[in-house]
């Protein structure tokens, strides 16, 4: 009865002792390569970790969320055995868009309001041509219309016009925000 709790003891503890160490973390992983295709990229990455005999956990973290999990490769050196690759995403923690993104999607913005900015002016162009076309008969065929006139008439539509449009952009701008 000893012998066989002796044993028990004994194997419990070389369960123990044989079990996977905490991960080793790393979070800062060196970009050496990016190829970029039509559909995507492929990024290459050299992080250096310190193993210790026995199984080993490495966690690689900060990696877009965004990651194809079938083409995850991973590659050692030494003599250590690579067992098994997985891909999971935290979602309890909040992505950190870097500097570059935030900048990136700023001057996104930036150029979508330019853009239809100019899409508004078209639209006022277009309208006055309208306006003026549809006053070539206004004053009849004969009479025609005061030039002096319609060219106020133009210019109060065309600062009308602007005016109601930056207005509608800037309305747009603040729904979004």
């Amino acid at each position: 009865m000893k012998n066989t709790f002796r044993l028990l003891v004994i194997l419990i503890a070389f369960t123990f002792s044989a079990k996977a160490q905490d991960p080793i973390w790393i979070s800062n992983s060196e970009v050496k390569e990016v190829k970029i295709y039509q559909t995507g990229a492929m990024v290459y990455r050299n992080a250096k970790a310190t193993l210790s005999p026995g199984l080993q956990e490495i966690v690689i973290d900060g990696l877009s969320p965004y990651i194809n999990p079938q083409s995850i490769i991973l590659k050692g050196t030494g003599d250590a055995t690579i067992l098994a690759v997985s891909f999971q995403q935290n979602y309890l923690t909040e992505q950190k868009k870097s500097k570059e993104i935030v900048n990136l999607e700023d001057d996104l913005d930036s150029l979508n309001h330019r853009l239809q900015q100019i899409k508004n002016r078209n639209v006022v162009l277009t309208e006055a041509q309208n306006l003026l076309m549809a006053n070539k008969s206004i004053g009849g065929a004969t009479n025609g219309v005061v030039v002096d006139e319609l060219e106020l008439v133009v210019d109060y539509f065309l600062k009308k016009m602007n005016e109601l449009k930056e207005e509608q952009l800037a309305s747009v701008a603040k729904e979004k925000s």
